[in-house]
């Protein structure tokens, strides 16, 4: 039995829209949570769309959205701005 997983990989699969949606929520939930909106909703759909659902991109994005207190909407127009 193998034991290390850099030996034979895992693939990690990127999440569809909606289950990329439900992290970028979940790791801002606590920073957002008060002011979520419907609208705050669709850019976190539009972040994980942007992202491929890549779990580490979207882990990385949201703790840039946390660590500069942008809202999920702020980001993606500075991320659309400088791709």
């Amino acid at each position: 039995m193998d034991f290390d997983p850099a030996e034979t990989g895992i693939e990690v699969l990127p999440f569809d829209l909606e289950s990329g949606a439900r992290f970028v929520l979940h790791l801002l939930s606590n920073d957002i949570a008060a002011d979520l909106t419907s609208q705050e909703a669709e850019s976190a759909t539009g972040l994980s769309e942007r992202l491929s659902g890549h779990a580490l991109a979207i882990s990385q994005m949201a703790a840039l959205i946390n660590r500069r207190s942008w809202t999920i909407n702020e980001f993606l127009a500075i991320y659309d701005r400088n791709t």
